[in-house]
């Protein structure tokens, strides 16, 4: 019927107080666990757009700017096909590591899928968000990576910048726009961030 324990009478009030501590724990470790990748330690899609929904809302009240990113590794299939899963997943924790440590206390950070992440920093404008992704792309390319065979590799990320309002009111409106950019990276040469600021020249 969904009770998970019981006390006997007569009630003892330190160990109920006791009790109800121990079990409203138990649920945030448990709804944490449920809203964060275990590969990576950042949030799910679904809590990264809950989230982000928060923020754009915070951000139409305040006036303030939102810049989104889209990241993505690049060839990460090349990755798995040489040096197998286990390393891809390395990889992919290395990256969530480093972006889990970096940037402000305010700032979202999640697995958007597969090789994909998605960052959201309130309050900033896109050249701000490019620079700060950029250096931590520069920090992830210095990081080696080695494969039980002898065998070293270095990674890098393409990403695109879009922000609220300029490049949307919504959040899929943004991140449309995010994937657009993050793709004219990708044919630019990967290993780079691309903004509206560089669309114009």
């Amino acid at each position: 019927c969904g009770g998970d324990d019981y006390i006997p009478k007569p009630v003892v009030a330190v160990e109920l107080r006791a009790r109800i501590r121990a079990r409203l724990e138990r649920s945030r470790l448990l709804r944490e666990r449920g809203d964060r990748d275990a590969l990576t330690g950042l949030y799910l899609r679904r809590r990264f757009s809950e989230s982000l929904g928060s923020c754009l809302s915070h951000c139409r009240r305040s006036g303030e700017q939102l810049a989104l990113v889209l990241l993505d590794l690049d060839r990460f299939k090349s990755i798995n096909d040489t040096y197998g899963h286990l390393m891809g997943d390395r990889v992919l924790a290395a990256l969530g590591r480093l972006l889990g440590r970096r940037f402000r206390g305010e700032d979202l950070r999640g697995r958007w899928g597969g090789e994909e992440f998605m960052l959201a920093f309130p309050g900033l404008d896109g050249e701000t968000a490019r620079s700060v992704v950029t250096r931590a792309l520069e920090e992830l390319k210095l990081v080696p990576f080695e494969h039980e065979d002898g065998r070293s590799f270095h990674v890098s990320f393409s990403g695109g910048v879009a922000v609220w309002p300029q490049d949307g009111d919504s959040a899929d409106e943004l991140v449309r726009c995010a994937d657009q950019r993050l793709y004219q990276a990708k044919a630019a040469g990967r290993s780079r961030v691309v903004c509206a600021s560089e669309e114009k020249t």
